[in-house]
């Protein structure tokens, strides 16, 4: 956990939240045995690509998995402008 914050958006947003942003981004999981071991969300807006709450479980980490879905979430939006990546501050 960064910071030890537990109060990030992927962690306390509601069901409706979560629903609506089901229905409005790109969600991409990473699986390891039928678990889920890292994630990514993008949507489109005016030409731009946003992508974030980009996951990957430690114990997975640096094995290529995010690279992978960061190529995945551009290979759905290959007509944008630009894409730009958010991280929690």
């Amino acid at each position: 956990m960064h910071n030890n914050d537990y109060k990030i958006s992927p962690l306390v947003q509601t069901i409706e939240e979560l629903e609506d942003e089901f229905n409005h981004s790109v969600i991409l999981k990473a699986e390891d045995q039928s678990k889920i071991i890292g994630s990514v969300r993008a949507y489109e807006k005016n030409s731009i690509c946003y992508i974030g709450k980009v996951i990957v479980h430690p114990d997975h980490q640096n094995k290529g998995i995010g690279k992978k879905m960061m190529i995945g979430i551009e290979s759905r939006f290959p007509y944008v402008s630009k894409y730009e990546l958010f991280t929690i501050k």
